[in-house]
């Protein structure tokens, strides 16, 4: 079977995601050592000070400058790499069903799922239970090219969670 993410791919978003949680911690860890410090500083001024106003502005702007990072940087660039970390992680090294079935269509829309931006290819499926064929949607992330099937093709894949883990072409 062609397998769909390579180890390397891992790794590669593994360490994506602890850089961003390193950048992350380092400019926490300075604005609280600024903050702390304008604090001291504050505090150390005599009563009516003329620059108590100019202490007090820095760290409000500093105050709005780190949440305003804070929220875009960690909702916008650590939140993606950290839901597609987890997804990889989970389809690498959970159990894997593994299902036969015909290839029909590839769905146009983008979804997401668990954070992730996917798109869908639609299979038939034989259920031995009801014996009946039923349609399986199977996804793949945004980012990935899709398989090179064609319509009627009979293919085998192993997927967890319906998302796409190998393939094979029959």
């Amino acid at each position: 079977m062609t397998e769909f993410f390579e180890k390397s791919e891992f790794d590669s978003v593994k360490k994506q995601r602890n850089t961003a949680i390193i950048i992350f911690s380092c400019l926490t860890a300075i604005y609280l050592a600024a903050v702390i410090a304008g604090i001291i500083v504050f505090n150390g001024l005599p009563y009516k000070d003329p620059s108590e106003g100019v202490i007090k502005a820095v760290l409000y702007v500093l105050s709005a400058v780190y949440v305003s990072f804070a929220f875009l940087y960690m909702g916008l660039k650590f939140r993606r790499v950290n839901a597609y970390y987890k997804m990889l992680k989970e389809t690498m090294s959970k159990e894997k069903t593994v299902v036969t079935g015909r290839f029909l269509r590839v769905e146009p829309v983008m979804e997401t799922k668990d954070g992730v931006d996917i798109k869908k290819f639609v299979i038939s499926v034989y259920n031995e239970r009801r014996n009946d064929y039923f349609e399986r949607m199977i996804c793949i992330p945004y980012e990935k090219e899709f398989p090179l099937f064609t319509e009627g093709d009979t293919v085998t894949l192993a997927t967890h969670e319906n998302i796409l883990f190998s393939y094979e072409k029959k």
